[in-house]
């Protein structure tokens, strides 16, 4: 008892240690821009990671030193731009849409998102008969963007990579010789090969 009292004196004497052990929460803006598909607004955006931008409300400022944040739904922005960061640009994938973080710019372009997908198995009920489970699992993907073309990069096959390369002879007879694995392994590298190469406007999809 005495030990417990001891403790209590100690801690009532410092009410505000934990406090003080905890580093202040900042909240940092950086200057860029949210497009939507009515607005164009330079503006200072909460610093967050990729994936919370596709999480209810995007935070903020007009001007730096504005006292107050606005928000603005996620769902409603097609583009964001954050300074010392790739730009992010909205894409439909299963039922929802994500935005997506520009890894590889250029004439074929390459995205990354955490996208999530519903999972289906099956147990064991009472009875003996099988029962759907559903769960949810969120996963990295990347995707490779020409125009109207937009594939799943781990489902890439021979006749997808060369549809996004069609007016590059060179790389379509090259693609032609490898698996759909040798495509998948290299396909940062052909990108940029071709980016490096390419005529602007030549996005048409075929």
């Amino acid at each position: 008892m005495a030990l417990l009292i001891g403790a209590f004196k100690l801690y009532a004497q410092t009410p505000n240690h934990i406090d003080d052990e905890l580093p202040p929460i900042s909240y940092i803006y950086k200057s860029g821009k949210i497009i939507t598909i009515k607005d164009t607004i330079p503006c200072f955006i909460l610093d967050r990671d990729n994936d919370s931008y596709n999480k209810g409300n995007i935070k903020y400022k007009i001007t730096s030193d504005a006292s107050k944040a606005l928000k603005i739904k996620s769902k409603d922005v097609m583009h964001l731009e954050i300074e010392g960061y790739p730009p992010l640009d909205r894409f439909p994938y299963g039922t929802k849409s994500y935005l997506m973080v520009r890894l590889i710019d250029g004439e074929v372009k390459i995205y990354k998102a955490q996208v999530e997908n519903m999972i289906y198995t099956t147990a064991t009920g009472y009875n003996g008969t099988p029962m759907p489970i559903y769960t949810k699992d969120k996963s990295y993907k990347r995707f490779l963007v020409r125009g109207n073309m937009f594939y799943e990069i781990d489902r890439i096959n021979k006749y997808q990579a060369k549809r996004i390369f069609f007016d590059n002879a060179e790389l379509n007879k090259e693609i032609e010789n490898l698996t759909d694995q040798q495509i998948l392994k290299n396909i940062e590298q052909l990108v940029q090969r071709y980016n490096t190469s390419a005529k602007p406007s030549t996005n048409e999809g075929k």
